[in-house]
Parts: C-alpha cells; structure tokens; sequence
C-alpha cells in the first residue's frame, strides 16, 4: 500500500493476532509513534485490552501513543440510550465477554504496562478517543 499510493511517510499496517504474541511486532526491529485501535473493544473479551497495551508498551517510540477508538462505558455509566441497548444486543447475539467496556478497566491494563490515559475525547455517535502515552 505504501508504494502504491506513495506514501513514504506511512508504513503499512501491521497484521497483530491479538491472541497470538508470535505474530505482535518486535520492538527490536521497528518502533512506532502510533498504535491504533479502532472498534476492537467492544466484539472482544476485556482480556483484550492486556494484549493491546502490552504492544503499545513493547513498541511505542518514547512520545509514541496508543489511541482507542469506540464505544465504551464511562464509570460503570452508558453514555447514551443507544449504547446500553448495542451493548445488551452485543452481549445476546454473541457472548457475556462481547459489549461496551468501561474506561476504567481499559485504562487499569494500560497503567500494569507503564501507559497512562492522556486524553478521553468525546465523538459523535457516542463514540471516545481514548489516547495514552508514557507519563
């Protein structure tokens, strides 16, 4: 994709087996100042979140950051009518482990790996941006 669209200054994405470590990046060969998440959290166990914070740990650039996008739940709290219903829909049709999951408990997984919350951006449709970096 790099070449075909000749962007030097934006590598390919990178294809991580979130339950497979053999297949994360290794820190020794490539650092990233970005590792992005998007509308992950919610179709995966929390369990999930210890696999994405301990990758942004291993191969973050030291002002690199991790951003989350999706919907969560803030506090234990739905921010919206239409994110507790996805979330019961989420959780009948396919496992108690799939639905929203709370900031909090995203961010607890991410403090074990040395990455603290910098940001909670709030986005249409009920959505966050949730951005950490190293303290």
């Amino acid at each position: 994709m790099q070449a075909e669209y000749a962007n030097a200054n934006v590598w390919d994405p990178v294809h991580i087996d979130l339950a497979k470590p053999e297949t994360w990046p290794d820190a020794k060969t490539n650092r990233y100042d970005v590792v992005f998440a998007i509308n992950l959290f919610h179709v995966a166990p929390i369990a999930i979140a210890e696999s994405v914070a301990q990758i942004a740990a291993r191969v973050l650039n030291q002002t690199g950051f991790l951003a989350i996008y999706g919907p969560f739940k803030v506090d234990g709290n739905y921010t919206a009518p239409s994110n507790e219903a996805f979330d019961r829909e989420l959780r009948a049709a396919n496992a108690p482990e799939w639905g929203l999951k709370d900031v909090r408990d995203v961010e607890k997984a991410a403090n074990e790996h040395g990455i603290v919350l910098a940001q909670q951006l709030a986005l249409p449709a009920n959505n966050f941006m949730l951005v950490f970096g190293r303290p």
